[in-house]
C-alpha cells in the first residue's frame, strides 16, 4: 500500500505528523474526515512507517465520538412525482456536507429524477442530467455543493476508486446512482431503493444504518403519512 498522505490532506504537508496528531481535536477532526475504513487502516500504516507518537486518550476519545451504528432500518413509500419532489424538499433541509446517498433501481425507475429534485431543493439552478458517460457531475448550490456520480459503466470497484472522487465527499452531497456497485466505499450512507408502483407511482424505500439517518428520514417523509 503507497503509505503516501491522502490528496486532502496536502494542506498540511508543511506541518509535521506529530504536529496535526498532538492535540485531540485535531485527532477528532481528522478522524471524522476518515469516513472510509480503508482511509483509517491507511492511516494505521503512515503512522508505523514514520514512528509517530500521540496521546492514547485523545484517539481513544475521537474513536467515540465516530457516529454510532444501529441494525439495518427500511421505509417503504409508494410515491407519485409531486410525492417524491416534497420529499426531496424535505430531506435537503436536514443534508450536510459528507453526507451520501446511494441510489439503486431499474433504468428509468426514478434516480436521475430523485436527483433532479434533491439538487433543486438544495439551491441548484444547474441542469441536472445522469453523468452516464462523464460518470460525475458537480452541482453549485446556495450552500453544500452537490457530486453526482453515475457507475453504471464502470466495470469495477477498482475503475471507480481511480477516479479520485472520494477527495470530494466530506465536503459535498454526493448523489450515487447504481450505488450497489460501491457500496463499501462509503460509511453508512443513507440508500433509496426505486421500483414501479401501479398507476405511474414508484415504491420508493429507505434504508440506514447509522442511526441519525432515522430522524432524517422521519422528517422528510412526515408529509406522506
Amino acid at each position: 500500500m503507497n503509505l503516501s498522505v491522502p490528496g486532502w490532506w496536502r494542506e498540511d504537508q508543511t506541518t509535521k505528523m506529530e504536529q496535526i496528531w498532538s492535540s485531540k481535536a485535531a485527532v477528532q477532526e481528522s478522524v471524522k474526515r476518515c469516513r472510509q475504513m480503508r482511509h483509517m487502516v491507511k492511516f494505521l500504516k503512515i503512522f508505523a512507517a514514520n514512528n509517530c507518537i500521540f496521546a492514547p486518550d485523545a484517539v481513544s476519545t475521537a474513536l467515540k465520538n465516530l457516529r454510532t451504528r444501529s441494525a439495518l432500518t427500511k421505509l417503504e413509500k409508494n410515491l407519485g412525482l409531486d410525492g417524491l419532489k416534497q420529499i426531496c424538499q424535505r430531506l435537503a433541509e436536514r443534508l450536510q456536507a459528507g453526507d451520501s446517498i446511494l441510489l439503486h433501481g431499474p433504468l428509468a425507475a426514478g434516480k436521475t429524477q430523485f436527483v433532479n429534485f434533491l439538487a433543486d431543493a438544495l439551491g441548484s439552478v444547474d441542469p441536472v442530467t445522469s453523468p452516464t458517460f462523464g460518470l460525475a457531475n458537480f452541482y453549485k448550490t446556495g450552500g453544500v455543493p452537490v457530486l453526482h456520480i453515475d457507475t453504471y459503466r464502470l466495470e469495477d470497484q477498482a475503475e471507480y476508486r481511480q477516479l479520485g472522487l472520494d477527495e470530494y465527499y466530506d465536503s459535498h452531497i454526493t448523489l450515487v446512482e447504481w450505488g450497489d456497485k460501491v457500496r463499501s466505499d462509503f460509511e453508512d450512507p443513507l440508500e433509496v431503493y426505486f421500483d414501479f408502483g401501479a398507476e405511474g407511482e414508484r415504491q420508493v424505500t429507505f434504508s440506514w444504518q447509522a442511526s441519525r439517518w432515522a430522524s432524517i428520514v422521519d422528517h422528510a417523509v412526515a408529509a406522506q403519512s
